[in-house]
């Protein structure tokens, strides 16, 4: 009984006593930076097609011999280029009942390929950009015959991460700062980050997120090719700061200093 008593004292004391509550204030901050490449990977690819098979892998061998070998003239080191496998693909006559005499013809004309086209990529890294524009035309008369993208990218990447991270963070806290000020509240302690970031590299086909919030950034045209171009290095980060909690209300809730009527 003595416990039950103690209890409902305690229930009783809690629900008499105002708890201030801690407001908080979110805001975000993101910063641009941009950088020249200095270094790019190009993705090329040799595509041939013959009636037999090994007649396909044979021209395929010897358009990947002039490239390797206009690579290596070039000065791309042995370990920049990667060569992937290589892709088969039969190739079919399209037949209908109307076009041959009986069912075996008809199967035969839908089992047995006519031809085979043969692909396989390889994959460049250009540590001299000036050397890009050269490099791209040469491949193309040295053994392949498609270019599957371009990209640009920088070997600094965790330098401008951090750079712009810390920006991001500058400009996040100046926001938080700016809006207590005009309410006349006082900003207390940071408790919770979040932080997303992006870029380092500018790619052919190029993707671009548009939804990103921005507050810090120097614009500069779009990169239209080796000798012109920028990439984008970007950060954001999600502060929470904690609202010092203020006097209660008749309600027993609690309005920051600032805030009050």
């Amino acid at each position: 009984m003595l416990r039950t008593a103690t209890c409902l004292c305690v229930f009783a004391l809690l629900f008499a006593t105002p708890i201030a509550f801690a407001g908080n204030v979110q805001v975000s901050g993101e910063a641009e930076i941009r950088v020249q490449p200095d270094e790019a990977l190009i993705s090329t690819g040799i595509e041939v097609r013959a009636a037999a098979l090994d007649d396909a892998t044979t021209m395929l061998e010897e358009r990947r011999a002039r490239l390797l070998e206009y690579l290596q003239a070039s000065g791309i080191a042995d370990q920049d280029v990667r060569t992937d496998f290589v892709l088969v693909e039969p190739v079919y006559r399209e037949r209908n009942r109307a076009d041959v005499p009986n069912d075996r013809e008809l199967l035969a004309s839908i089992v047995d390929p006519i031809a085979y086209n043969v692909v396989q990529l390889v994959r460049v890294r250009v540590r001299q950009v000036n050397q890009f524009d050269a490099l791209i035309v040469g491949v193309l008369k040295n053994g392949a015959n498609r270019l599957e993208g371009v990209e640009f990218r920088t070997t600094e990447l965790r330098k401008y991460r951090d750079e712009a991270r810390q920006k991001a963070i500058r400009a996040a806290k100046e926001k938080a700062l700016l809006l207590v000020a005009e309410l006349n509240v006082k900003l207390g302690d940071v408790v919770a980050i979040q932080e997303q970031y992006s870029g380092g590299w500018w790619s052919w086909p190029r993707y671009q997120n548009q939804a990103l919030m921005q507050n810090v950034t120097s614009e500069a045209p779009a990169a239209s090719n080796s000798t012109a171009g920028q990439i984008s290095v970007t950060a954001s980060v999600h502060l929470t700061f904690a609202l010092p909690g203020g006097e209660p209300e008749q309600d027993g809730t609690a309005v920051p200093q600032g805030l009050r009527r």
